[in-house]
């Protein structure tokens, strides 16, 4: 079993937290403590996830790879409201974050198999 550190999903899922974290500074002050709060909660909660089912075994796994995908899902949405709002710094932002859920879905599809 690999260490979730080498995992190529962590890896994403870490840079798009860090991308996140480095940008609540920019978002205004009425959002810092609803729509951010509601996305580092999702993000935490997945990188939480992807450690737990890298460290279950292959027949348990299962039943929480849905799970990950439903967050994955809520955390697309937050960063869409975030977005359609305009409290995101910059659209690129914007882009690069949907390009990397994107990745990190069509990954977690290929571990679930």
């Amino acid at each position: 079993m690999a260490r979730y550190e080498h995992l190529n999903v962590y890896k994403e899922v870490y840079n798009l937290s860090v991308s996140l974290f480095f940008n609540v500074s920019k978002f205004d002050r009425n959002y810092k403590f609803t729509i951010w709060s509601k996305i580092t909660e999702i993000i935490i909660e997945i990188l939480e996830l992807i450690i737990f089912l890298n460290n279950l075994e292959l027949k348990d796994r299962k039943k929480y790879f849905l799970d990950l995908e439903q967050k994955l899902e809520k955390l697309t949405i937050f960063i869409n409201i975030a977005n359609d709002l305009k409290i995101l710094w910059k659209t690129q932002n914007y882009l690069e974050y949907l390009e990397i859920l994107v990745k990190v879905k069509k990954m977690v599809k290929c571990w679930n198999k």
